[in-house]
């Protein structure tokens, strides 16, 4: 058959397609309208054809509306957030401990204060030189008593009632004046045993802070016994040099009549140290007894009263023989220092 006699068809299908064309170019204007009020357009990648063409549904001549989207933005917006989420947090912080401060400051205000006041030292954390040469003689020589040294600490019951290793540890963990003055007034009570107290004094003076050192000597300024001079002597050169002055004060004070037993006691210890020191309190006692006799005056002639020294000469020809002894030492220092005591202790018995 020939286009001749198909040309009915054929004219048939030209305007159906011609139709079609216009239906297309018809709806086209209105939705592109809609599409143009979106923010994001997307559209589906389509192959390029002749019927896309003919029907106007290319890309061609078309207006694409774009929008970029910075994915690091919302990153940014988050941790400025976080950073002003933070700073009003610790604003809020600093607030509340403030209020906090305040408040505790208020209520210790209104709190009554209880002063524990221990005599011989109420101004400083130890005892000075002064403190020691002007009244602290001694739970065994005339010094403080235990109720006067315990005024304000907790009472007899209650120092009854804490055992030896409460004592250690109250000392270790809370090492004040208070307490060692509490620590103190038990021992003299009998509520402490020695080897408790001494144990505690040791701790105190081998401790590495000079006011913790400083509390030890506290402790033994009210008693002089040879545990006393031995424990401080022990550990004299451990101490700092403002405490080492305040120790050679106290041991000085054994240079007198009443505690020569303990001078002796202290030169026949095992313990070098402890020998040395006590040679050099013999040999400076000796020394201030010496000057001290030969300024000796008559107070109030009229009535022939005479000052005497506590600290004689005389007394000091009890150590002769502990001297001798001493200077044979293999101890080079011990042995110098006891001949030298001896050479000049010596004269006073020549001149006897």
């Amino acid at each position: 058959m020939s286009f001749a006699d198909k040309k009915l068809e054929y004219a048939i299908f030209a305007l159906v397609a011609v139709l079609i064309g216009g239906l297309g170019y018809l709806f086209k204007t209105p939705v592109q309208a809609v599409l143009a009020n979106q923010d994001v357009v997307y559209e589906m990648p389509r192959p390029k054809s002749f019927l896309a063409t003919l029907f106007g549904l290319g890309l061609e001549d078309r207006e694409i509306s774009r929008n970029y989207v910075n994915p690091f933005d919302k990153k940014k917006k988050d941790a400025a957030k976080k950073a002003e989420e933070a700073k009003k947090a610790a604003a809020v912080a600093a607030k509340t401990a403030q209020k906090t401060a305040s408040t505790k400051k208020a209520d210790d205000t209104k709190k009554p204060k209880v002063e524990a006041r221990v005599v011989g030292n109420d101004q400083q954390n130890g005892l000075s030189g002064s403190d020691i040469a002007n009244g602290a003689n001694g739970a065994f020589g005339g010094g403080p008593t235990a109720s006067a040294v315990g005024a304000g600490a907790t009472s007899n019951q209650d120092q009854k009632d804490i055992t030896a290793d409460q004592w250690r540890s109250l000392i270790s963990s809370q090492p004040t004046k208070e307490n060692v003055g509490k620590l103190l007034a038990a021992y003299m009570n009998g509520d402490v045993d020695a080897g408790t107290f001494y144990e505690i004094v040791t701790d105190l003076l081998k401790n590495n802070k000079s006011e913790t050192q400083a509390l030890g000597l506290y402790a033994v300024a009210s008693v002089y016994s040879s545990q006393s001079f031995t424990v401080v002597a022990a550990n004299y050169d451990q101490l700092t040099s403002e405490n080492q002055s305040t120790a050679h004060t106290y041991l000085l004070g054994y240079a007198s009549s009443t505690r020569s037993s303990i001078l002796l006691s202290a030169m026949k210890s095992s313990t070098a140290e402890v020998v040395d020191l006590a040679l050099q309190v013999v040999i400076a006692g000796y020394q201030t007894a010496k000057t001290s006799s030969s300024s000796t005056t008559t107070d109030g002639r009229s009535r022939g009263n005479t000052v005497t020294a506590s600290n004689v000469t005389s007394d000091y020809t009890k150590y002769v023989t502990q001297l001798q002894a001493l200077a044979k030492s293999s101890d080079a220092a011990i042995a110098s220092l006891a001949s030298s005591a001896l050479s000049q202790i010596q004269t006073i018995v020549a001149s006897n």
